[in-house]
């Protein structure tokens, strides 16, 4: 057995282990405060090792896994039963959620947006909506993101609404920079699409996050029986659309989730989270977006490109529910 040291003892040497030190006998015995602090910071120190090793390992799983590059075109038919004949076909191509901020946790950099760009001008579309979030927290670059923007063709032009994070950024200058590149801003606002004399109205309203959506200004002034498509960058205005009689809403905001751990979690069908929903005679989708926020990861959840493609028909009838799972099926294309 080994006696008890006195005060006056020499220091003792701990093994190199901090977790068996604590119960070796002469350490158990030890008074010396100074050694206590010696071995209590050793293992914190240990602890901190693995978990720097952790963490590290993590990184490279992430990293290997990372989808954020990884642009999806999805293809979403939409069957409107009170759409005009002449819009049969009609193409509205949706962005979302670029986050253009390289300071914030963002993979959206110059090369990730003009990707996006060339792939929907090669689709041809006959509408472009953009929905939201274009910064994360500086309006420093939205200029050069505006600029870029601007280089998508459509026939109809480019519309766009604001998001929350636009406004905490700030709105107006956002707005304008937008404005000044030939985009249209839609702030509780509409205006008409038209062909072959028909007619479809577009609206769009400021984000409901801030309360600074305006749904009856928007809709103010669109004849009775027209075909509507809102533009709301928070999908939780979906019940007031539905009140409104708003036919078709686009949204974006909740990215997918971003990180998804379990594939199931992408079919909870009661969640606002992303794709297509009906809540009885209104239609909703909802897109993943093209950037992040926070963390620089998607998983499970690759930023997306949506074609709505806007067809004449109800969405009650059988013939849609088919029509929908056979060009949904294998109408997924990944854009690398």
């Amino acid at each position: 057995m080994v006696a008890p040291l006195r005060s006056d003892s020499p220091p003792v040497s701990a093994p190199d282990n901090p977790c068996i030190a604590l119960f070796h006998p002469r350490v158990y015995n030890q008074p010396s405060v100074e050694f206590w602090l010696r071995v209590t910071s050793g293992m914190i120190g240990q602890q901190k090792r693995e978990l720097r090793a952790l963490v590290a390992t993590w990184i490279e799983l992430a990293r290997d896994a990372n989808q954020a590059r990884e642009i999806e075109i999805v293809h979403q038919p939409v069957y409107l039963p009170g759409l005009p004949k002449a819009f049969d076909g009609y193409l509205v191509a949706q962005l979302s959620d670029i986050h253009y901020d390289v300071h914030h946790g963002s993979f959206a950099d110059e090369d990730h947006i003009e990707a996006a760009v060339r792939a929907i001008n090669r689709i041809r579309p006959d509408l472009v909506v953009l929905t939201g979030d274009y910064v994360t927290a500086s309006v420093a670059h939205i200029q050069p993101l505006a600029e870029m923007l601007a280089e998508i063709e459509a026939r109809d032009g480019v519309f766009a609404v604001l998001g929350n994070h636009d406004f905490w950024s700030g709105a107006d200058r956002v707005a304008r920079a937008l404005r000044r590149q030939g985009i249209a801003m839609l702030r509780n606002a509409h205006t008409q699409l038209r062909r072959d004399g028909e007619g479809v109205a577009l609206l769009g309203v400021d984000d409901s996050t801030v309360l600074a959506h305006d749904l009856a200004a928007a809709r103010r002034g669109v004849p009775e029986g027209m075909t509507t498509i809102l533009l709301s960058h928070n999908p939780t205005l979906i019940g007031r659309a539905v009140r409104s009689g708003i036919d078709l809403m686009l949204s974006g905001h909740t990215h997918g989730g971003q990180i998804r751990l379990s594939p199931r979690s992408s079919r909870r069908r009661r969640s606002l989270w992303q794709g297509w929903r009906r809540f009885g005679p209104t239609q909703l989708y909802i897109n993943r977006g093209l950037g992040t926020v926070v963390l620089p990861v998607r998983f499970q959840c690759p930023p997306e490109i949506t074609i709505i493609e806007l067809k004449c028909g109800s969405p009650r009838d059988r013939r849609w529910r088919f029509l929908k799972k056979r060009e949904m099926g294998r109408r997924r294309t990944s854009l690398r």
